[in-house]
């Protein structure tokens, strides 16, 4: 059956597809099923090439893949190659536009490939990182118009780097910013990154109750929109705080549900982690 053209310019149909394609994608992602995101983004990779690919969306389009591929390259243990190679596509077109915000964003980009490569090596040095990161908030703090993504993607994976280097103090001040941020612009998902590391600077202090409202809040967030890619991880950490803090039948119930979670997507050797901390659990109480 025919259907008649949309009557609008075609760039504004095309960006409308690039945007649904990073939904589709993300889609995939949330439900734990990398690989298929990735396939969605290489599938439609081709479509930058139009001459009516605007640059902001094939910018956007590009953030969004590189920032995957990045995850997916430490996750899979497959490299960074495509990682980088996005990186720098990225950061061809940001500095052919000449906004300082979206150079701010291809710098932050680039420093998170490199910050995932970092944390497999031996021994991990987040100086290259760090000095994309740098750059970027420099450039976030002297321009008025970023978008809020990105200003919370440069605060967040600043303090990252603070973080992995054990400067908790001023991570947790990045952390801070980057949450309060996320609350307060409705990002339920960088929200959910943020209390997860506010979470571990408050364990490290000792302050475990306000680790585990951190942890809480991240399982409840991930529930509440549907994150089921790192679920099992945030649960086996709070589960893990509940037995710390000598509350078993909550650990348990948070193990028993990372177990099954894992296996569900077939992730397993973080079930055969959850079975490991319930074991001890088990073990512990038995005595």
């Amino acid at each position: 059956m025919h259907t008649e053209p949309r009557n609008e310019p075609i760039a504004v149909q095309l960006a409308e597809l690039l945007n649904d394609v990073g939904r589709l994608a993300d889609a995939y992602f949330y439900d734990g099923q990398m690989d298929a995101a990735m396939q969605v983004f290489e599938a439609s990779a081709h479509l930058l090439d139009l001459a009516e690919a605007r640059p902001h969306d094939a910018l956007g389009f590009l953030l969004r893949y590189g920032k995957l591929a990045a995850q997916h390259g430490r996750h899979t243990r497959i490299g960074f190659v495509k990682a980088f190679e996005l990186a720098q596509r990225t950061t061809s077109v940001a500095e052919s536009s000449g906004d300082s915000a979206s150079i701010a964003a291809a710098l932050d980009l680039t420093g998170l490939v490199h910050y995932y490569e970092a944390l497999d090596a031996d021994p991990a040095d987040f100086s290259t990182a760090n000095g994309y990161f740098q750059r970027a908030l420099q450039l976030i703090e002297t321009t008025s118009e970023v978008p809020t993504k990105t200003r919370f993607d440069v605060l967040f994976h600043v303090g990252l780097v603070y973080q992995m280097n054990e400067a908790l103090a001023e991570a947790g001040q990045f952390f801070e910013r980057a949450y309060n941020l996320a609350l307060a612009n409705g990002l339920r998902y960088e929200q959910a990154g943020a209390a997860r590391h506010r979470g571990y600077v408050a364990y490290v202090a000792s302050d475990f109750e306000s680790a585990r409202r951190y942890y809480a809040e991240v399982v409840a967030i991930h529930d509440e929109i549907g994150f089921r890619a790192f679920q099992p991880y945030s649960l086996i950490a709070l589960g893990e705080l509940h037995r710390e803090l000598g509350e078993i039948d909550a650990a348990r119930t948070d193990l028993e549900r990372a177990a099954e979670m894992a296996r569900q997507m077939g992730i397993q050797r973080v079930a055969e982690s959850a079975d490991a901390a319930l074991a001890q659990l088990e073990q512990a109480t038995s005595v």
